[in-house]
This record gives structure tokens, sequence and C-alpha cells, in this order.
């Protein structure tokens, strides 16, 4: 026997804790996975393995894989101060010897079970999962009901991204661009006559209106799925609002000027067409902003920047809904669009108030 495998074997006699080798039935864990107070899937056999297979040589070693596996380990006592134990004296009995011819009997000696100690007791009995540091959130007491079918046949409610007493007003104020057919500007009538001048022509104010119609671009790309209802609700506010025979509705992947048409993928032309001059486009698009949506698209800023050279050349307004908070967006896209974020946070007059400072930028 080797020196460490000795050494084991006499450590298995100590003086805390027992583990009986006589046969018994063997017992079922309870509900926290104990059996008798002590871990199921961890027990004192497995620790002396564990000593067995590392080859442990010293106390603090083996100590160490005790704590690791949940226990606590004390050396034996050594000389003197190990406690003597009388042993059980000897029997024998007649045992048969099978396969002989002779049939003989021969006597050997058997030694009665007796219980094995080891100097181990566990540590910690767990009643509950071990705590781990992080978040409040994150440390939840009770954990999710069982599921049930209604779990699964109940469609929660939708909670739109626009608060719905807002939803009409937003797009209103967002599609709005300025006209001169208001009524006649007196301020400006009165200062050409005092300059002398004769008034050829009504000089009206300038205000909002969304007489213009619009071309409708909606982003049916990946990226967009997560909000596919909140789309489908606000087309269909715009449709509303704006009206169905002053709107041109097209469909697009990622970006316009990739491909782009009134129907299906496969009636997609390859190259973009703005409407006539002077009609906004409003565009519905995260402008590829999702988490790792540049590796499964193909839009990129430069491609949305050419988008806008063209609408900006046929003197179209460009108005972005986008679910993500403007922060986020490209500056150089940002400078050149109406953004609204598509979020509860966003009111009727933020709406107007940037409606109106990019009509008088433009």
């Amino acid at each position: 026997m080797e020196p460490h495998r000795a050494a084991h074997a006499v450590e298995t006699r100590s003086i805390r804790g027992s583990v009986s080798n006589v046969s018994s039935p063997p017992e079922e864990p309870d509900s926290k996975g104990t059996v008798g107070g002590v871990l199921a899937d961890v027990s004192l056999g497995d620790v002396v393995r564990a000593w067995q297979e590392l080859g442990t040589a010293t106390a603090e070693e083996r100590g160490l894989v005790a704590e690791v596996l949940g226990f606590e380990y004390s050396p034996p006592a050594t000389g003197d101060d190990q406690p003597s134990r009388s042993e059980p004296p000897a029997t024998t009995q007649p045992l048969s010897v099978a396969g002989t011819r002779d049939s003989r009997s021969r006597t050997v000696t058997a030694i009665p079970p007796s219980p094995i100690e080891l100097p181990l007791e566990l540590r910690e009995q767990r009643t509950s999962p071990p705590q781990t540091s992080g978040p409040k959130w994150l440390q939840v007491d009770q954990g999710l009901e069982p599921e049930r079918l209604d779990h699964l046949t109940t469609r929660p409610e939708h909670q739109p991204l626009f608060a719905p007493r807002w939803t009409r007003a937003l797009v209103s104020a967002a599609c709005a661009t300025l006209t001169d057919d208001g009524p006649p500007d007196l301020e400006r009538v009165i200062e050409v006559l005092s300059n002398g001048q004769p008034v050829t022509v009504i000089l009206r104010e300038r205000y909002l209106s969304v007489r213009r119609g619009m071309q409708l671009l909606v982003d049916v790309g990946e990226n967009m799925v997560p909000f596919a209802r909140d789309v489908t609700e606000l087309v269909d506010q715009l449709l509303a609002v704006i009206g169905r025979d002053r709107t041109q509705l097209l469909y697009f992947a990622d970006c316009p000027t990739l491909r782009c048409g009134s129907g299906g993928r496969a009636t997609w032309t390859r190259s973009y067409t703005p409407p006539v001059a002077g009609t906004p486009i409003v565009v519905l698009t995260d402008l590829s902003l999702a988490r790792g949506s540049a590796a499964r698209s193909g839009a990129t800023e430069d491609m949305w920047l050419t988008f806008l050279a063209i609408a900006r050349a046929h003197d179209c307004p460009v108005i972005v809904f986008n679910p993500y908070p403007l922060d986020r967006w490209p500056s150089s896209v940002r400078r050149l669009v109406r953004g609204v974020p598509w979020d509860r946070g966003t009111t009727a007059a933020i709406t107007h108030q940037a409606a109106r400072g990019t009509a008088s930028r433009a």
C-alpha cells in the first residue's frame, strides 16, 4: 500500500460522525436535496476518493479539499492522544468452499462490520440557493409560478410606444410642412405699401399644414420585428390623418436605397425614386441601431446619408420615427432629418416645436 493511501486508511478512524458499512436500505433525498441532513450529491466517500485521486499528503491539503466539498476536516489524534477503542472479538464460522472434489470445509475468520468514522463534518446545510452578488432586481426570493395553459394562449394587452391620447396630434405635427396658404399677411402688405411699391400678389402667412401629403417608407427588416404591432398601428394613424389618397406607401428593408416597393419583396425595384418636390418623406425605421444589426443587414451610415442627399436634392423634408432615443442616432443623420423619438416621452408640443425649427431652417 502506498504511503499516502495508508495514511488515508488510518485517518478513516476518527472522532466525528460515523458512516456504517453495514448494508441498509438507501434513504430518499428530502425536498431540500439532503439525506439525513447531509447533501445528497456529496458524501464522505467522495472526500476520501478526492484525497486519493489528488494524492494529498498533508493535513492542510486534505483540509482544503474537504472545504471545497463542503466539509470541515480536523486531523486525527496521534500517539497517546488517540482514544482507545476496544476491538470486537473475532468469530469463526465454517465456510463451504464450492468447486472442490472432496467437498472439504475450512474455517475462516469473519470480522464483523464496524463503523468507519471520518474526521469530517458538514460545514453548511444548504436550504436555499446561494445568493450571488448583483443588482437587487436580479435577486429573486420567489420564482415564477408554474406554466399554465392560459400563459400560452393569452395574448397580453398591447402597450403602444406613443400614448394613445397624443398619437393623432403627434402625427399631424410631425408630418406638417410650411405652406403659404394662410390668411393675408397684413404686416408684409403694409411694409410693401410703405415703401411705395405696388402689391402684385396677395402675401399670405406661412403655417404648418399636411395638405402636401407624404411618401411613407416602412422598414420591414429584421430589426423592426419587435415593433411590428406599433408599426401597423402608426401606419393606420398616418393614413387616417394625412389621407390615403395623398400618401404613397412603400416598404423597404434596412435602407430605402437598397430596394423598396409597394408590394412584397419580389416586386421591389433596385432604385429609390423620391416624390414630387416639397412632399415630406416619412420613414419608420430604427436606422440599423439595434445591437448587432450591422452584421445582419447591409445598411450603413453612408447609405442613409446617400438617401438623405437624394431627398434634399428634390427639396423633400425627411421625418424619421425611430424607437431609439435621439442621442443614439448618428449625429450626421440627425442634423439632416426631423427626428421624432418613438416613445411615451414624446408629446405633441415637442413635435410641434421640432417641426417649426426644422421648417425654419429649410
